[in-house]
């Protein structure tokens, strides 16, 4: 949550949104050549994978 400023009761859209401004920031096509971009990134898409799967995000969230 804390990566995309979200909170517990953040929706799904709230989500998809945040992923996606974060997303022209500091997508690797952008940032070509930056191993901190190309690392937050992929960080930011496991995030975005377990926060989007419900059952993922339940167990995140115990």
């Amino acid at each position: 949550f804390d990566s995309f400023k979200l909170t517990r009761r953040s929706s799904a859209d709230e989500i998809q949104r945040a992923f996606a401004a974060q997303r022209l920031i500091w997508h690797p096509d952008k940032n070509p050549g930056d191993a901190v971009a190309r690392e937050t990134y992929a960080t930011m898409q496991r995030a975005h994978a377990i926060l989007m799967d419900p059952e993922q995000r339940r167990l995140h969230d115990e």
